[in-house]
């Protein structure tokens, strides 16, 4: 049985994720990178997750250069 009480959703909600099924019937697991629980059980990633880890491959030293950006702006570092 999947269990994960910190999901902010509705307890209709929160109760089909927790047994690994959505409001939908469909089997669903924890995203492999953010634990989000979504219904792709064959990438174990959520959209957002797919979405990011796709561009990131195409291009990986562009995406370097955007969390440069993005660390220079907050004040931190991405992997130095």
């Amino acid at each position: 049985m999947l269990t994960n009480t910190n999901i902010p959703l509705k307890s209709k909600e929160r109760r089909f994720y927790m047994r690994g099924i959505n409001e939908y019937g469909e089997t669903t697991v924890q995203c492999r990178i953010c634990g989000k629980w979504t219904p792709m059980t064959g990438t174990k990633l959520c959209d957002r997750c797919w979405e990011l880890e796709t561009r990131i491959e195409r291009d990986p030293e562009l995406a370097r250069k955007i969390l440069e950006q993005v660390d220079k702006r907050k004040g931190g570092t991405h992997g130095t």
